[in-house]
């Protein structure tokens, strides 16, 4: 499993499960991967067979969400990771810099949008999650 979708999970409280992260592809040359399902490694693919079908990994992975739904009444996807990616440069470029600023604010806008949408529909029960789970980090001292 993923370290970043246990870290997650039990920043959330939650025991970490592979339907958190049930299709992995672990790098293992500069155009393929190992693939892993479900925690089991499926074996090496070339990314173009990848991309080629993703069908049968869609499937895991929307089968994967279901039981996830079944278990927990609100589920938030994650899309935080990419402002570590972004700001992760070698060398930052003035371009970098610029493209990264921008990337930041569109994705706070994007939260923030989001955030007032949910409580506007999903309510007090939402409210509640939103007071016990961290918006963007784990921290620590909250988990159970």
């Amino acid at each position: 499993m993923p370290r970043a979708q246990i870290l997650q999970a039990r920043a959330c409280g939650l025991e970490p499960d592979v339907d958190m992260g049930p299709v992995l592809m672990k790098p293992v040359t500069p155009t393929g991967a190992q693939i892993i399902l479900l925690g089991k490694a499926l074996g090496a693919m070339e990314a173009r067979d990848y991309f080629f079908d993703t069908s049968r990994f869609e499937a895991i992975a929307f089968q994967a969400l279901d039981r996830l739904r079944a278990r927990h009444p609100v589920l938030v996807l994650e899309g935080a990771g990419f402002l570590v990616t972004f700001w992760s440069a070698p060398t930052m470029t003035a371009g970098h810099l610029l493209f990264a600023l921008g990337s930041t604010c569109t994705i706070l806008a994007g939260t923030w949008f989001e955030e007032r949408d949910l409580l506007r529909t999903l309510g007090p029960g939402y409210a509640q999650y939103r007071r016990t789970v961290p918006r963007f980090f784990p921290v620590p001292w909250r988990w159970k």
